[in-house]
């Protein structure tokens, strides 16, 4: 059997003027956490009813991104400004870490087909992607429309010609002999 002993202490809410922008911005960056990872509303709903301050920096503590020691600071700080504003930061942090997923999974997904077809644009520092070293000049949208029309050209081509398996059984092909 294993037996705890609580000290309870009830939060002193602070005034409005002290929490109401940090309650607004806390809020905004978990609507944003929870719209990359796909909530269907029912978290978002639920973070929106808290209306003490306290208890939505509290709501911080079912994030699967915090750590344990992040979850005992936050437990450990009593008062309800600071423990607000910890949750807020350490939610920003989550927030800034799936951006940057977010991208680099939007990147990779780009550019593999671009790959897979030796279709790759310029690297980003205005070298040759294939990191020979030659400067290129800054692109404009106009060229970047036009390589992107031949991309899609050279894709319906290659999708609209049959595959040589296809053409083998299509049981028109005559065999030619062989010479030797």
């Amino acid at each position: 059997m294993l037996r705890v002993e609580v000290d309870e202490r009830q939060d002193v809410t602070p005034p409005p003027v002290q929490t109401a922008d940090l309650e607004r911005e806390y809020r905004a960056v978990v609507e944003e956490i929870l719209e990359l990872r796909g909530d269907d509303g029912r978290i978002s709903a639920f973070v929106r009813s808290i209306t003490e301050p306290g208890a939505l920096a509290d709501t911080a503590g079912y994030s699967p991104d915090l750590n344990y020691a992040q979850k005992v600071e936050l437990l450990e700080t009593l008062d309800v400004v600071e423990r607000l504003t910890l949750a807020l930061r350490l939610q920003q942090e989550r927030l800034a870490e799936l951006q940057v997923r977010k991208r680099i999974r939007e990147d990779v997904e780009i550019r593999r087909p671009e790959a897979a077809a030796g279709l790759l644009p310029a690297a980003a520092d205005g070298r040759d992607p294939q990191g020979a070293g030659r400067e290129r000049r800054p692109r404009s949208p106009r060229s970047y429309r036009e390589e992107d029309r031949r991309r899609r050209h050279a894709r319906r081509v290659q999708a609209s010609r049959p595959s040589a398996s296809c053409r083998a059984s299509s049981g028109s092909a005559t065999r030619t002999p062989s010479r030797r």
